[in-house]
């Protein structure tokens, strides 16, 4: 799914097409990821469930490879072109879109974007 605000967003659109992509196919993404907080760039594969707009800035929210908890990734961070992989998506089973987006506010606290991790 993808999620809007009102209002339009004016960065990290670049590479919107390619991730919106790999969540429609359910197949897994990876990037190089420079977090706001960080003074270097890692590597990500990441099993994508959303692409969110908020506050004017897009986020993909998905899950760490081998890990099951969601993050949220600021698409303004990704510095070089996303690949979509041929592997498979690993999807949360329980993930509620509507309840989701309801608790953006607190969700996006513990994203790669606001924290090194």
């Amino acid at each position: 799914p993808l999620s809007f605000e009102e209002i339009t967003a004016s960065k990290g659109y670049t590479y919107l097409p390619i991730l919106a992509k790999g969540l429609s196919e359910k197949k897994v993404i990876s990037f190089k990821y420079k977090s706001i907080n960080s003074k270097r760039s890692r590597d990500y594969i990441v099993h994508p469930h959303l692409l969110k707009e908020y506050k004017g800035t897009f986020y993909l929210i998905g899950l760490k490879d081998k890990e099951k908890e969601l993050r949220p990734f600021d698409t303004s961070c990704i510095i070089e072109t996303p690949v979509v992989l041929e592997r498979n998506a690993e999807l949360l089973k329980d993930f509620k879109y509507e309840p989701f987006v309801a608790a953006f506010d607190s969700f996006i606290d513990k994203g790669e974007g606001s924290q090194e991790s």
